[in-house]
């Protein structure tokens, strides 16, 4: 069972890491060759199921575990030892969050706001209270920065080039008129052969998503185009991707930051909308040393695995600051409002090194 090797719990899009022993068996291979027994039939389902050795290997797990995205990075013997600075000396934070916001602010023209926003999101991970998949999402933050008619692909290349650098997993797709009608983008059941199709929104669990829709012109979505985004929709709103078994849909939860590049602002429902000013990716050419590289990456992972909490005092000054915008302005100032002010607060606390909420950074 997965509980004997230490995979209990894994899911669809997890990332694993096992060590075992790697064989092949040419008997998994009669199928192909149409060598059943006597008076049995080798249907598709067989063939799928029963690929030849040489094609998909076979793997004994001894033991496993599921690989976090920035646990992996802490594991780093360069990266440890930053982390063990930072987490002595305050100052040392500060420095390695000035540090950041200057190298990525030079993907996004020396715009400091929007450098500020995209240091933000990516602290960025949620979570489902009660832990069922149909629970409310908590802590998601999608961003859309809007670059104007100018903002080209060279401009999106210097963002992904400098976020690329930071983080572990980064993952970008285009969106055009021509590629949402092209094919689904959601994970589909094969039934001729019993297998699930993988598509491009099933993503690893701390896999920045990066959707470029400066190709998006006018025109119309087809049948498909309209499903892909609506699935683009689901990731975006509510962090889960549905699995389409023709027959019905099964929501896959995940936790996929992501970051909308467009000219004018998007569609979906990003929870932060940033215009960015003087967008000058093309002039981007070099990047820092790798020490340089794994200080930042360093001051990232160390932000991300903070813990935190609100204490009574600073709950007590939110809620009143709550009713007194709720008062003035009922109409947008609401549980969506005071969601994303709180997520906001929690990932500016994280980015300055502090556990706990303080007025202040409120």
């Amino acid at each position: 069972s997965q509980q004997r090797f230490g995979l209990e719990g894994i899911k669809l899009n997890d990332v694993i890491e096992v060590v075992g022993v790697l064989g092949s068996d040419p008997r998994l291979a009669l199928f192909q060759s149409g060598q059943a027994g006597e008076g049995e039939e080798v249907t598709a389902e067989d063939l799928a199921n029963n690929p030849p050795a040489s094609q998909v290997p076979r793997l004994h797990v001894i033991c496993g575990r599921r690989v976090g995205c920035y646990g992996e990075l802490a594991e780093r013997a360069s990266i440890a030892a930053n982390l063990e600075a930072l987490r002595a000396s305050r100052e040392r934070v500060e420095a390695s969050r000035a540090k950041t916001l200057d190298y990525l602010s030079r993907s996004v023209g020396g715009d400091r706001l929007a450098a500020e926003y995209l240091l933000l999101h990516l602290l960025a991970h949620c979570r489902r209270d009660g832990g069922s998949p149909s629970a409310a999402v908590v802590g998601k933050h999608s961003l859309n920065l809007v670059g104007g008619r100018d903002f080209s692909a060279l401009d999106c290349e210097a963002i992904l080039r400098v976020v690329g650098s930071l983080v572990p997993r980064i993952w970008s797709l285009p969106v055009s008129l021509r590629g949402l009608n092209a094919g689904p983008l959601w994970p589909r059941k094969d039934y001729r052969v019993s297998r699930l199709v993988g598509g491009p929104l099933l993503l690893a669990d701390q896999t920045h998503l990066f959707l470029d829709e400066t190709q998006l012109g006018e025109g119309q979505l087809g049948q498909c185009g309209v499903q892909n985004f609506q699935a683009l929709k689901g990731l975006v709103e509510n962090q889960q991707v549905e699995v389409d078994f023709q027959f019905y849909r099964l929501p896959v939860p995940c936790d996929v930051p992501v970051t909308v590049l467009s000219r004018t602002k998007s569609l979906l429902p990003c929870d932060t909308c940033v215009h960015v000013a003087r967008m000058q990716g093309q002039q981007h050419t070099e990047l820092p040393s790798e020490t340089e590289l794994d200080e930042l990456r360093s001051y990232i992972v160390h932000c991300w695995m903070l813990d935190y909490s609100i204490p009574d005092t600073v709950s007590e000054v939110l809620q009143q600051d709550f009713v007194l915008q709720r008062q003035k302005d009922p109409s947008t100032v609401g549980a969506e409002h005071l969601h994303r002010t709180l997520t906001l607060a929690r990932l500016l606390s994280a980015s300055r090194g502090e556990t706990s909420l303080s007025v202040e950074t409120y």
